[in-house]
């Protein structure tokens, strides 16, 4: 499989699933994922590119995890 970028529309407004970070990972079996790249979004963020220029062949399993950091300040 071949992956020339991979890109992510994210909506600034919607503050309950904004995430803050996104990390990529990819592998030959779910296993071996390593973490190819750990993008940060910003609250004005609309369309974030996770992988770009990519020019090998990637491994067959992948994942992309979000993570989404909410908090009250008293």
């Amino acid at each position: 499989m071949l992956i020339y970028s991979l890109k992510m529309k994210v909506e600034p407004s919607d503050t309950s699933y904004m995430p803050s970070l996104v990390r990529v990972s990819a592998g030959n079996s779910f296993s071996t994922l390593q973490e190819l790249v750990a993008v940060s979004i910003s609250s004005r963020d609309t369309i974030v590119t996770l992988l770009t220029d990519v020019h090998e062949v990637c491994p067959k399993y992948g994942r992309i995890s979000l993570e989404i950091f909410t908090f009250t300040l008293n």
